[in-house]
């Protein structure tokens, strides 16, 4: 991973994945956190949006049978393969710009 910006409803990452499966690795990548995140925001005191969060990871995982009992991400990932360094680099600045308040 070489970059990342945690927006309120999505993220942005720049990833490279060596052998080319990136859909193996974002599909891994949302397994893996969507249980830690989960566990964080539901087990979090101080977040006032708890019990309304949880409606809502209830609610989506009804749709989809692979989820459980509750579903963080949603199933769309619109990846753009950077092919060029200008494109590398134009993603990262606009995710440095968002990260850190430059823009």
């Amino acid at each position: 991973m070489y970059g990342y910006v945690i927006m309120t409803n999505h993220i942005h990452l720049v990833v490279q994945q060596k052998d080319g499966k990136l859909s193996d690795w974002v599909r891994n990548f949302k397994k893996c956190r969507s249980k830690k995140l989960l566990k964080m925001v539901l087990q979090n005191l101080q977040e006032s949006r708890r019990e309304w969060l949880k409606i809502i990871f209830e609610y989506y995982a009804e749709f989809n049978k692979r989820s459980g009992d509750m579903q963080f991400w949603t199933h769309e990932s619109h990846a753009i393969e950077l092919l060029l360094p200008d494109m590398i680099e134009s993603r990262m600045k606009y995710i440095h710009e968002i990260r850190f308040g430059l823009e």
